[in-house]
């Protein structure tokens, strides 16, 4: 598959025929975002910093619950410097809705970290950052794809769910499904909204691809879907 790059259609349309797939899923994905996608603060900022620690509180913890706390965080670390010369219990006092107590240290010991090894600069190497306390291979491709223009792709269970029911992927053993997730997310990914595409995977996994009782009927790309078709059908 080769990338294929977004056009403004105006209304959004539903992909009617399997014809239209691989020219159109991403396009469908991106409307249907635009007209569905959440609303929350802390995808409004696009500097390294801001997206690491967003994507390090979002791991085991919902949306909802980040968006209530990122904007205090903010205002009280502005900045990796800020974040590594607080305490965790600092840190903490803010965070604490989130739960798992140890995320506000692990914050901490990472800026600092970053401020010693990197003079405070977040590394532009995936393999540099993925390696850093706390950060893995999820966070740190958010991070090279949103912040760096890297074409590495994030997959989490969200996206792997939603690309591997499209593409009929399920049966593969999980280190091939993964593998072969990421070619087509880079496959399928508009030049240009590699993060608007990014949200559009995971708010469809939250309200219409999910785990149990997937909502296959009301999703814009059910007729591209191997899954959607035979949960349909």
């Amino acid at each position: 598959m080769t990338s294929h790059k977004h056009t403004n259609s105006g209304r959004r349309r539903d992909i009617t025929t399997f014809e239209e797939c691989p020219e159109s899923l991403a396009r469908t994905l991106l409307e249907w975002y635009r007209e569905n996608g959440r609303k929350f603060s802390f995808r409004r900022y696009c500097s390294p910093y801001h997206v690491l620690v967003s994507e390090i509180m979002l791991r085991k913890t919902t949306a909802k619950q980040v968006d209530k706390v990122f904007r205090e965080f903010v205002e009280r670390f502005p900045d990796l410097r800020s974040l590594a010369s607080a305490s965790a219990s600092e840190v903490e006092a803010v965070i604490r809705p989130l739960g798992i107590r140890s995320r506000a240290k692990a914050l901490v010991e990472l800026a600092r970290r970053v401020l010693e090894e990197h003079s405070g600069k977040i590394p532009d190497s995936y393999a540099e950052l993925s390696k850093l306390p706390s950060v893995g291979e999820y966070v740190a491709g958010c991070v090279m794809l949103f912040c760096f223009g890297k074409r590495v792709p994030p997959v989490d269970t969200n996206v792997d769910r939603v690309l591997a029911r499209v593409f009929g992927l399920d049966s593969l053993p999980q280190t091939a499904r993964v593998s072969a997730v990421k070619d087509i997310y880079l496959s399928i990914m508009p030049d240009g909204l590699e993060r608007e595409f990014h949200y559009a995977i995971l708010d469809l996994s939250a309200a219409l691809c999910r785990p149990k009782s997937p909502k296959c009927k009301d999703c814009p790309i059910r007729i591209c879907c191997t899954y959607g078709k035979s949960y349909i059908d």
